[in-house]
């Protein structure tokens, strides 16, 4: 975010969580048709998730940006496995548990819920431009 001080633009990484949500409410209409503005405020903030994936996933491939390849996710599988398998996501949030959050080339989001990196996975789920939600995975499997 930018912000004017004496008279220029200097940046300023915005850190709060409720000057994160209230700033989001300003940008984003009620009725938006934009993903980004429909999702909950706690999975926008992103301050620190680049060196916080980084450390997490050290050894990633390069990231997988179709959604074909996310369909191989299975409930079984661990945060680390499905890294391995398809990289690093762009984005982690959640409160108690992880949610990942991979962006994809057509604009959809898949959004992966994990209590660490090693437990099961308990979600995975894409979400399409005009925001429906649609699981990858049964979760009575």
């Amino acid at each position: 975010m930018f912000e004017l001080v004496n008279g220029q633009l200097k940046p300023r990484r915005v850190t709060e969580f409720s000057e994160i949500a209230e700033l989001t409410a300003k940008i984003c209409p009620q009725k938006s048709t934009n993903l980004l503005c429909r999702l909950p405020a706690y999975m926008t903030v992103t301050s620190g998730q680049s060196e916080a994936l980084a450390e997490m996933f050290p050894k990633a491939p390069k990231t997988s940006r179709e959604l074909s390849e996310f369909k191989t996710i299975k409930p079984t599988m661990s945060m680390s496995e499905v890294v391995s398998m398809l990289g690093k996501p762009d984005e982690v949030g959640g409160s108690g548990i992880n949610i990942f959050i991979y962006l994809l080339d057509d604009g959809s989001l898949v959004a992966i819920g994990s209590v660490g990196d090693t437990s099961p996975l308990l979600y995975a789920n894409h979400i399409s431009g005009s925001g429906n939600s649609t699981p990858l995975f049964s979760s009575q499997n």
